[in-house]
């Protein structure tokens, strides 16, 4: 059963747009996403995310599976 958990950090929105070309960010705005660590070319292949992955296999880029991300505020402020 999945657990809810909240996590909250900061990456600056230059990072973002230079990554994503004409992201613009508006501050108080969700977007989604996930975020996630991939060991499987370990000895002991291993993964974990931050929002919970429902696929059968790991695959951490289905859109079904994001999380919300509140950009540059409380999360209680956040716009829809």
């Amino acid at each position: 059963m999945p657990r809810e958990r909240e996590l909250a950090f900061r990456i600056p929105f230059g990072f973002l747009a230079g990554i994503f070309s004409g992201f613009q960010p508006v501050r108080g705005s969700l977007i989604r996403g996930n975020f996630y660590k991939s060991g499987d070319r370990t000895p002991e292949p291993h993964y974990v995310s931050w929002n919970f992955v429902t696929a059968d296999k790991p695959d951490f880029h289905r859109s079904i599976d994001f999380g919300e991300l509140c950009l540059g505020s409380d999360r209680h402020t956040c716009i829809n």
